[in-house]
């Protein structure tokens, strides 16, 4: 019985605790939230500063990071309206534009994504990543002529940009183009020898060129640097069946399932086999 009375006063200590919080106050538990990487706390500290100070003159930059957070929580709905409510304050802010494009992105909204890239680069045409990220969407619309000319302007903006030669050498890819993306590939590793995702995409391609023995190199060493990605034992498992060396695909299918990949993928090699 002394247990239930001391429970409950101390649930109604904490609500009157968190009830006299200051906006300050409360901004300094996100981020210490933040720091202890206690996303769902820290989404409720945002929400509580917001309804503290409404009109303060941060709150759209609250906004966008509570969107950011719920993104990060799958809860892309109400990030949308934490994006949306951020951008009815500041209307032309690129980040925040920015951050409701890949949110888009991720929700395959791909005509909103393409709205809001523009709108940056109507703002900014020297916005790299806008014109990399708008170039991968153009991609996935498979407007390869539209991509192609986000990554050239990407690499005159700069010459040395890596995520312009990996643009040019998904588009390379797509028109079975396989050596010229395989060079583009090979230049990037140069300058990112640990990027594991690059090896994989090259060994994708070395796949595609009819090169297994290529392309199993490469997602080894792919999955020596980043051991957890379910897509490159989705990759090597086409490796090894390319390989016909089946137990070892059904092996690795069996990993990239148990990591999360996608089962109608999955089930199309499992056919194969």
């Amino acid at each position: 019985m002394y247990l239930k009375y001391f429970f409950v006063l101390y649930c109604l200590f904490c609500s009157f605790y968190a009830s006299g919080q200051s906006y300050e106050q409360w901004l300094d538990l996100y981020f210490t939230h933040i720091e202890m990487d206690s996303l769902e706390a820290a989404e409720q500290d945002l929400k509580q500063a917001l309804k503290k100070d409404p009109t303060n003159i941060q709150n759209s930059m609250l906004l966008s990071n509570l969107g950011t957070i719920q993104r990060r929580l799958g809860k892309n709905e109400d990030a949308l309206v934490s994006y949306n409510s951020a951008l009815s304050i500041l209307p032309n802010s690129t980040v925040f534009l920015m951050n409701r494009a890949a949110l888009f992105a991720e929700m395959n909204r791909m005509d909103d994504a393409l709205n809001d890239y523009s709108r940056v680069l109507s703002l900014d045409g020297k916005i790299q990543d806008a014109y990399y990220l708008r170039g991968l969407v153009y991609i996935e619309k498979k407007d390869t002529v539209s991509a192609l000319y986000d990554f050239n302007r990407l690499l005159k903006i700069n010459p040395n940009s890596s995520n312009g030669r990996l643009g040019l050498a998904a588009i390379h890819k797509l028109k079975r183009e396989y050596a010229k993306s395989i060079y583009l590939y090979t230049e990037v590793l140069k300058q990112n020898p640990t990027k594991a995702s690059i090896y994989a995409s090259r060994s994708e391609t070395y796949l595609l060129d009819g090169k297994p023995k290529k392309a199993l190199e490469d997602i080894n060493k792919a999955i020596s640097l980043k051991e957890n990605d379910p897509l490159f034992f989705y990759i090597r498992a086409r490796v090894f069946l390319a390989l016909y060396e089946k137990e070892n695909a059904k092996t690795d299918l069996g990993k990239a399932q148990n990591l999360g990949f996608d089962e109608e993928l999955i089930d199309l090699i499992l056919k194969q086999l």
